[in-house]
């Protein structure tokens, strides 16, 4: 028994059914997880919709604009004819941003699951890279919701601004939807940090690692936040920068 939760009977929960189970029964679907630790199907389902999602949005976005800023922003002098070039360059190459999520998402879970696991052995827990792994892939669930939400919204829009994709407002779902026009990139990549679904995220992750690493409530939430907080604040440096 982990927290209150049978093993026994959590252990029943089929792959797909931890699917479901970690958005609604968290604490029990973990620790099914904690004793057959399964992450192929979310790990399959999170890369395939990044990339497909990607697929949509990146013929919507204005690479003219998006070019335009960034040379102002750089305090370089570009010529029209220029412009064109490049702009011609990144719609011709526009497909290998989305190809790369193939790679890109499945190396990032990984980085975070090893991260997390290391952490979690310096306070003595015994966990190991496919527990963790499994934790990882599921508790990013909500961002599976939120990007299937966003596919009509995509759908609906015949151009997409390049802020807006940095800030994650398709869903309107966090603090950068109520920004007024005019914010800041560096300022709309926070508030679109505070996001519902990136809060529901890291209440999962948090209990995840509780149940399955065998951890106080205080060191979960502590490394979880802590992780986050670093995540937050390099996402902005970049943003600033570029």
């Amino acid at each position: 028994m982990t927290d209150g939760v049978p093993r026994a009977a959590a252990d029943d929960r089929s792959a797909f059914g931890a699917l479901w189970g970690v958005l609604f029964e968290p604490a029990r679907t973990f620790s099914s997880l904690a004793s057959r630790p399964r992450w192929w199907l979310p790990f399959i389902l999170i890369t395939g919709l990044a990339v497909a999602l990607s697929a949509l949005v990146t013929p919507r976005i204005d690479m003219r604009e998006v070019l335009r800023g960034a040379m102002e922003k750089s305090g370089r002098e570009i010529t029209s004819e220029q412009l064109e070039q490049q702009v011609t360059l990144a719609e011709n190459f526009s497909w290998v941003g989305t190809a790369s999520q193939a790679v890109l998402q499945p190396a990032i879970y990984l980085l975070i699951a090893a991260v997390f696991l290391a952490l979690f052995r310096m306070f003595g827990s015994d966990l190991d890279f496919r527990q963790s792994l499994a934790v990882t892939t599921h508790a990013f669930m909500p961002f599976v919701v939120a990007t299937v939400l966003s596919f009509p919204v995509v759908l609906s829009r015949t151009e997409i601004d390049m802020d807006e994709v940095r800030g994650g407002g398709f869903l309107k779902s966090n603090l950068a939807a109520l920004a007024p026009d005019g914010t800041g990139s560096t300022l709309l990549s926070v508030l679109g940090s505070l996001d519902l679904f990136s809060l529901w995220t890291l209440a999962l992750f948090a209990t995840g690692y509780r149940i399955v690493a065998r951890v106080s409530r205080g060191q979960a939430w502590g490394v979880v936040l802590a992780l986050w907080a670093l995540y937050v604040a390099g996402k902005t440096a970049i943003t600033a920068v570029f």
